[in-house]
Parts: structure tokens; sequence; C-alpha cells
């Protein structure tokens, strides 16, 4: 039964249309935070593949602007440490790296 909690970051005032969509969903409690603009989230589902596709659902509701995982059981029985997260690295997108003044290159920027 894998247990997720998540930070769920809501697009401006749209705090509680998200909080019902995410009610409404079967293994989810959501609790709305008192001093910020987020949502916290648990989830309880049955099996990774539940966990995977509630997941999948989850980031595609409206309103929804973030969603970043703060605890997900760990099954000591699988050798990687999050066997969902391994599924989408291929996926994510890729931050560009700044280089200011070529300090990344081998020698230095003189060697530019």
């Amino acid at each position: 039964m894998p247990v997720c909690s998540y930070l769920v970051i809501p697009e401006r005032g749209a705090e509680e249309p998200l909080a019902r969509r995410l009610s409404a969903l079967e293994g989810c409690d959501v609790t709305v935070a008192e001093n910020r603009n987020l949502l916290l989230l648990v989830t309880d589902t049955p099996t990774p593949d539940a966990d995977r596709a509630l997941r999948d659902t989850i980031e595609t509701l409206p309103g929804l602007q973030g969603l970043v995982l703060a605890f997900g059981e760990i099954d000591p029985d699988t050798e990687q440490a999050d066997p969902i997260a391994e599924d989408r690295r291929g996926r994510r997108k890729r931050l560009p790296v700044v280089d200011p003044g070529g300090l990344n290159l081998p020698n230095g920027p003189e060697s530019s």
C-alpha cells in the first residue's frame, strides 16, 4: 500500500475548487493550509500501479500549479528507492545550465 504526502500548490484563486477535486478522488485526503495558498495531500493506494495512475490523474487537474512529493513510502522489497520516480526520470524537463563567462570550460574562461 503506497502512502505518499504532497505539498500541492494551486493556481491563484483555485485553492478551494482544487481541494474539492482532490477530495473527490479515491485514496486522497486533503487539508487546506491555514496561512498559505497551499494544500496538503495524503494519498493511500493499494498498489504501486494504482499510485502511479492516481499521480497521473492529479497532475492533470485544472488549477494545479505545482505538486511536490514530501514523503513516499519506500518498499524494502524493491531494489529501487522509488520505482515510480524511476519511470518519470526520462520524462522530466531538464533546466538549462547557465555558464557565466565560460567558467565551466575544461581550462577556465581563457581556453575559449
